[in-house]
């Protein structure tokens, strides 16, 4: 880890003096969707830090159900000031109620993003339910107004190779499953991953050229969410109006007239 952490001081250095001290930070937002078990905690703690070593894997399933919000999350060496928001699993499944991501986020004080990220992973590949949630999230904000602001990024890829990428890419294009969908990713297919874990216990030899993918998927992304992208504003939601009571029956029949009785 000592060559890492040097390696990564002098990364950084040198995108601190590329980037200077008198660029003006740009505010950036963006939202990370997908099912559990996808790595979107793990692609905001690498976004903070490429050199962070995620948690033993576990079976363990997050039971969130509200999304978690990140601010500040990028080192002083870029020029971003951002804020991530993470969605549950629950929040986009096939139980849920979208209009809920429009409302938790009102709810936080967000109103747009500058880029969605859908998330899934290498180890997993895509799922039927990956690509019915996709579908359904992309239904719900309408495919044409949100596809500007959308991307995918394939986590735990930080041992494979360049051919291996290029070729993920071109299975995604072609799936039968899928290739549908893919046309909406206007920002394209990107990847990311994390220094694996077992080989940081053992310090394993692979764990330099695993930091050197890490380091430049993130630089890319940083340089995505950087760039001029026009936000997506979410709409709010209108709270359901009740249906008028009905109105009280008129009844025909009269009353009685009251009559005082002589004592």
């Amino acid at each position: 880890m000592n060559d890492i952490n040097r390696t990564h001081n002098e990364l950084e250095q040198r995108e601190l003096q590329h980037n200077g001290i008198t660029k003006e930070r740009k505010n950036r937002c963006i939202l990370l969707v997908g099912l559990s078990k996808t790595g979107k905690t793990t692609l905001m703690r690498v976004l903070a830090d490429p050199q962070h070593v995620p948690n033993e894997p576990s079976l363990r399933v997050s039971s969130a159900t509200t999304p978690s919000c990140y601010e500040d999350v990028c080192a002083n060496s870029t020029t971003i000031s951002l804020t991530v928001v993470e969605l549950p699993s629950t929040m986009i499944d096939s139980n849920s109620d979208l209009s809920n991501i429009n409302k938790e986020c009102a709810r936080l004080g967000i109103d747009n993003f500058h880029l969605i990220c859908f998330c899934t992973t290498i180890d997993i590949g895509i799922r039927d339910q990956d690509v019915h949630a996709f579908e359904r999230f992309l239904n719900h904000f309408g495919k044409e107004k949100i596809s500007s602001n959308l991307c995918m990024i394939i986590t735990r890829f930080e041992s494979k190779t360049d051919e291996e990428r290029r070729r993920l890419r071109d299975e995604l294009m072609n799936d039968a499953h899928f290739r549908n969908l893919t046309k909406w990713l206007k920002q394209g297919i990107h990847f990311s991953g994390a220094l694996n874990y077992d080989d940081w216990r053992r310090a394993n030899d692979s764990l330099c050229d695993q930091f050197e993918s890490v380091y430049n998927y993130r630089k890319d992304l940083l340089a995505l969410i950087e760039s001029d992208i026009q936000p997506f504003y979410l709409q709010p939601i209108q709270p359901k109006k009740k249906a008028p009571l009905p109105a009280p029956i008129q009844s025909n029949v009269k009353a009685p007239l009251s009559r005082s009785i002589p004592v």
